[in-house]
């Protein structure tokens, strides 16, 4: 079956950058550093 048409729709109208955030190393665990993103 082919996927609908509004699946890909939502790319092509552009969307602005509300907020802008740093993602910064977090420490996590036995000495793991990790960097959280929202994506």
């Amino acid at each position: 079956m082919a996927e609908p048409e509004r699946a890909s729709s939502s790319f092509k109208k552009p969307r602005h950058v509300v907020k802008k955030v740093l993602a910064r190393p977090q420490q996590e665990g036995d000495g793991a550093f990790v960097r959280r993103s929202i994506g």
